[in-house]
């Protein structure tokens, strides 16, 4: 009895994910990003016609939304980041995906390139980055055919960033 019980706790170790859950995505040019996905509020599809403009914005804002009844802005995160980034690879696109990270209520929302996956990453296996961005926890080298290097963002610190205020 005790040998059945040891062999299935065994068979249920290996099912079990280790790590954290993170949303990956890309930006034009600049390769693999991840937000944890608990401050992922909800990842959408938008019309560019759906975000109004803001006059006299920077160009990391794109405009304001709606999001169920909540107004909420929507920034280019690529040049948020400070990342040499066209207009054009948002404009040009039938429809944006936006990720509304949400943190005391705060919702904000992030226009980017393309969404990848959800995955489990363990953040003991994290690194130091290589690009000196303060927005920029660490670097995650996945394991899989692409060897691709994701880059771990610190979504409060986007959030609640003086540099929307400043728009």
């Amino acid at each position: 009895m005790t040998e059945d019980f040891d062999n299935l706790t065994q068979d249920l170790a290996i099912n079990i994910k280790q790590g954290e859950l993170y949303l990956c995505f890309d930006l034009p040019d600049h390769g693999g990003f991840v937000l944890p996905a608990l401050g992922v509020h909800e990842v959408i599809q938008k019309q560019i016609r759906e975000i109004t403009p803001i006059p006299n914005s920077s160009s990391m804002l794109l405009g304001a939304t709606n999001l169920r009844g909540q107004i909420i802005w929507v920034g280019y995160l690529a040049r948020f980041l400070g990342l040499r980034a066209s207009l054009n690879e948002i404009y040009n696109k039938s429809e944006i995906s936006i990720i509304a990270i949400e943190d005391q209520g705060f919702i904000l929302g992030l226009a980017i390139d393309s969404l990848i996956e959800i995955q489990w990453l363990d953040p003991e296996k994290m690194k130091s980055s290589s690009l000196l961005n303060p927005y920029i926890l660490g670097d995650w080298l996945i394991q899989d055919q692409s060897k691709q290097i994701v880059r771990l963002l610190d979504y409060k610190k986007i959030l609640h960033s003086k540099k929307w205020m400043l728009i």
